[in-house]
């Protein structure tokens, strides 16, 4: 069968306009895998999609850079300053332990960001860890830069784990819904997955 997504995300007091940001998992009856992507939206080039993750992917702007020329998407890079990774408080140079895992997260998003929103700037902001108190820090920091329109969070927990670090008024908010609950949905967070 067909599936139709539409999930607007509001954003009228950032961007002027909204982002929807739909991935969607099929299973057919061989066991394949599909996955769709679609994004549409009125966010303005000047604007932010953050990022947050736990860890360190140390390959994180070459891999965007190799998934970006394979489809034909402008360079997003830190030279450029499209591209942007720091740790949970902002530093470029005291970056979290590297975690292989994270770090295969960490390009997916990447990629999806890239995929939605090729004319986006790109902010990763890397948890010191996976516990719900640094990656709330990380969420922190992100909704106090300048131009961030949303922020995706690519983990889940449970419904009253640290939601508050999740309110920002006029950010897009999303979260996973994790694989055993409902992730950090509610208030003006978007829970999918």
């Amino acid at each position: 069968g067909v599936q139709t997504c539409a999930l607007p995300i509001s954003d009228n007091t950032r961007s002027g306009g909204f982002l929807v940001v739909i991935e969607v998992s099929c299973a057919t009856a061989d066991g394949a895998v599909t996955k769709l992507l679609a994004g549409s939206g009125q966010v303005p080039p000047s604007q932010t999609v953050a990022i947050v993750d736990a860890f360190n992917d140390p390959n994180a702007e070459s891999d965007l850079a190799v998934y970006r020329a394979q489809f034909g998407l402008p360079a997003c890079t830190t030279a450029n300053g499209c591209f942007r990774k720091v740790s949970q408080t902002g530093s470029t140079t005291s970056l979290p332990t590297t975690n292989a895992g994270w770090a295969t997260e960490i390009s997916l998003d990447l990629d999806m960001v890239s995929a939605v929103c090729p004319s986006c700037n790109v902010l990763l902001v890397e948890a010191n860890s996976a516990n719900f108190s640094d990656l709330g820090t990380a969420v922190g920091y992100a909704a106090t830069r300048p131009g961030v329109a949303a922020i995706s969070n690519s983990y889940g927990g449970s419904d009253s784990a640290q939601t508050s670090a999740y309110n920002h008024s006029g950010i897009a908010i999303t979260a996973s819904t994790g694989d055993a609950g409902y992730g950090v949905g509610g208030g003006n967070r978007v829970a999918f997955g």
